[in-house]
């Protein structure tokens, strides 16, 4: 006896499709390279905060002087602030709200503070 598609062991197509995601809407594709694109850019700004921590705790050990340390950290100042804002928008943008609200005071102080040392010099 052979059974079709409806049968008992039939191959059934999945409903999330392939990946999980939702059918005929078009944001599959979206989704999978923001996330993709937020990861890489969130490994970067990790490799940052080790390479300012390991800059600055050269400085307390007197291994570089505070002038070295200011232009080897000043240099990564503007490029941290524009990944974390292109994240922040990206998830504005692909409407993944939570995400966004968690990013939005980090990416807020970050751009407060460069704004304010501009000022200030």
């Amino acid at each position: 006896m052979l059974r079709g598609r409806e049968g008992r062991g039939g191959a059934r197509p999945c409903p999330g499709g392939a990946y999980g995601g939702r059918e005929g809407d078009g944001r599959g594709g979206m989704e999978s390279v923001v996330f993709i694109f937020s990861l890489i850019n969130c490994c970067a700004l990790i490799f940052l905060s080790v390479y300012f921590i390991i800059t600055l705790s050269d400085l307390e050990c007197d291994y570089i002087n505070a002038r070295s340390c200011c232009s080897k950290l000043n240099k990564w100042v503007v490029p941290e602030v524009i990944g974390h804002a292109v994240v922040t928008v990206l998830m504005l943008i692909s409407l993944h709200w939570f995400i966004f609200l968690l990013n939005l005071p980090v990416a807020t102080w970050n751009i407060y503070s460069m704004i304010l040392a501009l000022i200030n010099d």
